[in-house]
């Protein structure tokens, strides 16, 4: 045992567990840590039960789930990778910092001297801590570095660096004493090459040794952080507290988030990452402590072993070594095995699947999607003979996929579908001959469902915190007149709230809002289909548009709207699915599920849809490649494309009551959104509604992960809308979404045309989901 360093041993062990625990996460747990626990109900007895997270550890959850019901020993396995590499960076920024500063400072100049005493006296007087916690809060820093995890990097980097010089200076001047160095002098060396020749070859052990020390403490300040409340990721949350993209995963914001549950059964929120803290503070502290001794012994091998690293790496002397083979036979055999090694980790062949997605294929469907035969894919205005279901029953058809409950195409009744077919809005003013005219999507949109003609007097409304009943009140003041209201700044929910009370009190011609937008946006028709009021006119003015609207005074507006509107009209869904051949999953499905309907046309503009458009022709080429391939499924494959998306009576909701809900299903849902969209080369995924101790589907989305390396695309992962996954999301069917990292600036915009596809991308998140889906539900077997 003596001659046994345990130290390092022991310290060598514990980093060589969270090095493999941050490269290769997905086997250290089965749960991806985006996947959530929701609200659970139990029977037992007759007792209900009602279980909200956190969820404390047991058989499903041996570390239990967060506040959000998230697995926790999957949020601390997947946040090792954040939390170590952060310390290792942090600490190799400081050991930069402080070296060449410190090799001045030894060298007597005045400079480096009193700027590592300045350091040292002004961080022994304020704690490092709470000057990072102070300076993170400064916004300066976060538009500078825009990350939170950067922010945080950078301050301790920059700031924490001083005691590692002090102790650097001290190390050099033990050196710089020593007898050799005066030799050096005597033959002429200038204090450079002194440095470079003898300083830093003699200082590589100190350093070595520092550096893990040094990753320790780093740590151990992450920990701090993280117990003062500092959240150290990025991501953030929108206003209904869902998560966003882009998240990542640390230790420090999971012992931020835990402050408020240290106490009771929810301790162990504190409990598991400090636990993860301290032996990665132990596992870095016991390896700088073994160096240190190995370092200190005579005939350390450890030492030979590292001042060989330079010689065993250079190519210069391996070509000398070839060059004398016989002299220097072991070593150049040696050194040809570790290089062949490495040229075929890096030149490795590249995955090939045997299964092949034709991009080609798929922009032919795009093609036909988008074109101007089916004005846009509307619900409900175009007839049964020319409606899109037609076209993509005929591909099904072709590819042999059988019809859903013994029909492909699956009507819903949908209450109201409208259009604008033309909009005016003019400012009339007496004393000008000319009347100001607005330009529709680009000064004002249409927010309502209303059709409108006529001239009407304007009305400041300038309570910014209004009452119902000071509404009452002022009711003739505002009737029948267009209501000017700067909602700017104003709540969400106070502007559904205001409306609904004038509409019903007030009773005026219209509401003009003054939003917080410009003219050179890109307006989405989404956002009129989404924001209508059926009571009352409402229009959306830009911020430009308001300010001129309001230095106006009092004056008059011609508005003039013309809705086309259709009721109680048919969505044509699209349903086939190709069969499962385990009888023991009759119960279990996979639905891929795609928009079939777009925004449609209005007079002046096409919304072509191509993003959606492109989402469904990737769900037809995997249903085509799957049904030829040979392959036969364990259970049944769905493919859905819905119509009445933009609905409130969407196919996806008519056909989960039909089919799912309370039937005893197994549901695993895969929503496909806008694809391939040539601006960005991520895609969005959000596995969020996925639970984490569902094995089959985190088995899926563990092989989503691999695919996608395979096939060159970038995933993240966060919050996504989608009202399909919203209506699959219950505890028979799971839903995951796709999303193109990009489709909100130019899904269901007037840019959304097939130009903007990039067939690429389609192939590769095509061919990533067919080997992801072939693979997970039939073992890749034929039949």
């Amino acid at each position: 045992m003596r001659r046994i360093n345990v130290s390092l041993f022991i310290g060598a062990a514990i980093l060589l567990f969270f090095l493999s625990m941050c490269f290769y996460p997905e086997y250290f747990s089965d749960a991806d840590p985006y996947g959530r626990e929701r609200l659970q109900y139990s029977n037992e007895n007759g007792k209900g039960t009602i279980t909200v997270p956190p969820i404390p550890p047991n058989e499903e959850y041996p570390f239990g789930t967060d506040h959000r019901g998230r697995d926790v020993k999957s949020l601390i396995v997947y946040g090792s990778r954040l939390t170590i590499f952060s310390a290792l960076s942090i600490a190799a920024i400081r050991l930069m910092i402080a070296l060449p500063l410190s090799i001045a400072a030894a060298y007597k100049v005045r400079f480096a001297n009193n700027f590592i005493s300045f350091f040292n006296t002004m961080f022994s007087a304020f704690p490092l801590i709470i000057v990072i916690i102070v300076l993170s809060r400064i916004s300066l820093f976060q538009e500078i570095f825009k990350s939170t995890s950067y922010t945080n990097m950078v301050l301790l980097s920059v700031l924490g660096w001083s005691k590692l010089a002090h102790m650097l200076r001290a190390r050099i001047d033990e050196i710089l004493h020593q007898d050799f160095i005066e030799g050096e002098i005597a033959i002429g060396k200038n204090k450079l090459e002194i440095a470079l020749q003898n300083i830093l070859p003699h200082l590589i052990p100190s350093m070595l040794v520092l550096f893990f020390l040094e990753t320790a403490l780093v740590l151990l300040t992450l920990c701090q952080l993280g117990v003062f409340g500092l959240a150290f990721s990025g991501g953030y949350e929108n206003s209904e507290g869902e998560l966003r993209v882009p998240l990542e995963f640390d230790w420090t914001s999971m012992l931020a988030f835990s402050k408020y549950f240290y106490r009771g059964e929810n301790s162990y929120l504190v409990l598991f990452p400090s636990i993860a803290f301290a032996l990665s503070i132990i596992g870095f502290n016991m390896t700088g402590e073994g160096l240190k001794i190995e370092f200190e012994k005579e005939n350390s091998k450890v030492i030979t072993f590292i001042r060989a690293i330079p010689s065993f790496l250079s190519p210069i002397r391996l070509v000398h070594e070839i060059r004398n083979f016989d002299k220097y036979r072991k070593s150049v055999i040696r050194k040809l095995a570790f290089y062949c090694f490495v040229f075929l980790i890096v030149f490795f062949p590249q995955f090939k699947s045997p299964y092949k997605f034709d991009d080609n294929n798929v922009m032919r469907i795009m093609s036909e999607l988008t074109s101007e035969k089916y004005e846009g894919r509307l619900t409900g205005f175009s007839n049964k003979d020319s409606h899109v279901s037609g076209y993509i029953t005929g591909k099904l058809q072709e590819y042999g996929l059988e019809a859903f409950d013994g029909e492909y195409v699956h009507e819903n009744a949908v209450e109201e579908v409208f259009n604008i077919k033309n909009a005016e809005f003019r400012l009339i003013d007496d004393d000008r001959p000319e009347e100001l005219l607005f330009k529709f999507r680009e000064d004002y949109m249409v927010t309502s469902s209303n059709s409108y003609d006529g001239i009407l007097d304007i009305e400041l409304f300038e309570m910014r915190r209004f009452e119902v009943r000071e509404i009452e009140l002022n009711a003739e003041r505002y009737k029948g007149k267009a209501l000017i209201i700067d909602a700017r700044y104003m709540d969400p929910r106070m502007f559904t709230s205001l409306n609904d009370a004038l509409s019903f009190y007030a009773k005026p011609g219209a509401i003009i809002y003054i939003d917080d937008w410009t003219s050179r946006d890109t307006k989405y028709k989404s956002d009129i289909i989404n924001k209508t009021f059926n009571d009352v006119l409402t229009l959306s003015l830009s911020s430009e548009a308001g300010d001129r609207l309001m230095r106006m005074g009092k004056c008059k507006v011609r508005i003039t709207v013309n809705i086309e509107k259709k009721q109680n009209v048919a969505a044509r869904s699209v349903i086939g699915y190709i069969p499962g051949a385990d009888k023991s999953k009759n119960n279990e499905f996979v639905v891929i599920g795609s928009n079939l309907d777009g925004v449609g046309y209005d007079q002046d503009v096409k919304y072509p849809a191509a993003g959606r458009a492109a989402g469904a022709a990737v769900s037809l080429e995997i249903a085509r490649a799957i049904s030829e391939s040979g392959v036969k499924p364990d259970r049944s494959i769905v493919f859905a494309f819905w119509d009445g998306n933009m609905t409130h009576d969407r196919g996806s909701k008519h056909f989960f009551y039909k089919y799912i809900i309370n039937k005893n299903k197994r549901i695993l849902y895969i929503d496909l959104m806008n694809l391939g969209y040539k601006g960005t080369n991520k895609l969005l995924v959000d596995n969020s509604k996925i639970f984490p101790n569902n094995k089959q589907e985190q088995k899926f989305v563990k092989m989503l992960k691999e695919n996608a390396k395979k096939n060159e695309v970038k995933l993240l992962f966060g919050g996504l809308y989608s009202p399909a996954a919203i209506d699959f999301t219950s505890r028979e069917s799971q839903p995951m979404i796709l999303d193109s990292y990009i489709s909100d600036e130019i899904a269901m915009t007037q840019q959304d045309s097939i130009d903007e596809i990039d067939s690429v991308k389609l192939r590769q998140t095509g061919q990533m989901l067919l080997d992801t889906i072939i693979y997970s539900f039939t073992g890749g077997n034929k039949q």
